[in-house]
């Protein structure tokens, strides 16, 4: 799967080394589009929630242009990272308990900040066409582990502990915490990442932003991110695909 991730990446980065048919330094009035009728928007805003192979994303885009056929600026990802080895499971010992992951001793909390471009490879003919654009973007990547808490039974009665499988075995364990106990006890890992969709805008309103945005992102970090104490490995590198929705506005 890394193998495709990167394959796919460098296929969409390809897009951006070919010229467009009109010349991509010159400038062009803010009333001058493809067709000579459409206007070109000088700055975008737009947010989206996605759906990765390893977890979820909410992300905000803040992009500018000068041209009819590049967008660039900066972009922000929060996201929740699972371990691929994670499985939910349910105490058994009361009803209505909260389910918790065996062995996962934090949770991967990952902040993104970065640099993107959006290139145009398809145009739209009239405002009821999809427009189709090519999309990478790199920057740092910052891993935060928040340890996990939950109910357990010991001398004292159901508490809440930080778990630790080594010391509270599963017939312990009554359930899972609310999910921000333990923030402040957060650990960080810096790393770097890269990315590279396709999207395809189905706005019907020049000034509105509605795209579904489909690639891969890959999270490389300077030392592994200790999600599970056992039985699984941890690693350093995390490969996703993923789909996302985007709505915003352009403006001048």
């Amino acid at each position: 799967m890394k193998i495709f991730c990167v394959s796919l990446f460098l296929v969409i980065s390809s897009c951006f080394l070919y010229p467009q048919s009109l010349d991509d330094d010159v400038l062009l009035p803010i009333d001058a589009g493809v067709d000579n009728r459409e206007i070109i928007y000088t700055k975008y805003a737009s947010g989206g929630l996605s759906f990765l192979t390893h977890g979820y994303q909410a992300s905000f885009r803040r992009q500018h242009t000068r041209s009819a056929f590049y967008e660039h600026g900066y972009e922000i990802d929060l996201s929740l990272i699972r371990h691929p080895k994670e499985v939910s499971v349910r105490s058994g010992a009361y009803l209505g308990s909260k389910p918790y992951c065996y062995g996962k001793v934090n949770t991967h909390i990952n902040l993104r900040a970065g640099y993107g471009l959006n290139k145009e490879i398809a145009s739209r003919v009239d405002m009821g066409a999809v427009e189709i654009n090519a999309y990478v973007a790199g920057g740092l990547s910052l891993a935060v582990l928040k340890p996990v808490y939950l109910y357990v039974a010991d001398e004292e009665g159901i508490v809440k502990r930080r778990y630790d499988p080594e010391k509270y075995p599963q017939s312990a364990i009554m359930g899972g915490t609310w999910f921000f106990n333990g923030l402040e006890r957060s650990n960080f890992h810096p790393g770097i990442y890269l990315k590279a969709a396709i999207n395809f805008d189905y706005s019907i309103k020049e000034k509105n932003i509605l795209t579904l945005e489909v690639g891969t992102v890959i999270d490389y970090y300077f030392t592994d991110v200790k999600i599970m104490k056992f039985p699984a490995k941890n690693y350093s590198l995390y490969n996703a695909f993923y789909i996302s929705m985007f709505f915003g506005k352009k403006w001048n």
